[in-house]
């Protein structure tokens, strides 16, 4: 990976993520978890009830059967569910390009 040497970059299971998140919120320097579809972060989230406040999505891209959202983020219809379910389990899902953008409540970008 492209990172310096003072950050550290952990791959993890889920069930490694869900087992350390507690850890990693109790830890002082700043951190961000990524999974590679929606589909793993619902996996998360029912893996570690309560632990995950918010998911941010990006880096969901153009492919065949996804319909543009937003402009940086296309979902499907399953993955679009999939995104209604963590949030009623409690999680604050929101869409965010770059740190310095505006967050667009889930609500927003599936209306």
């Amino acid at each position: 990976m492209g990172v310096p040497p003072q950050v550290a970059v952990v791959f993890a299971s889920v069930a490694e993520a869900a087992a350390q998140l507690a850890a990693w919120q109790a830890d002082e320097r700043k951190g961000i978890v990524l999974t590679g579809d929606v589909e793993t972060m619902a996996r998360l989230v029912q893996a570690a009830p309560g632990a995950v406040a918010a998911v941010n999505v990006g880096g969901v891209h153009y492919r065949e059967g996804r319909k543009e959202r937003l402009r940086y983020v296309y979902l499907n219809d399953p993955e679009a569910d999939t995104l209604r379910a963590i949030g009623a389990s409690g999680a604050e899902v929101a869409a965010q390009d770059v740190p310095t953008g505006t967050r667009v409540p889930l609500a927003d970008f599936l209306a």
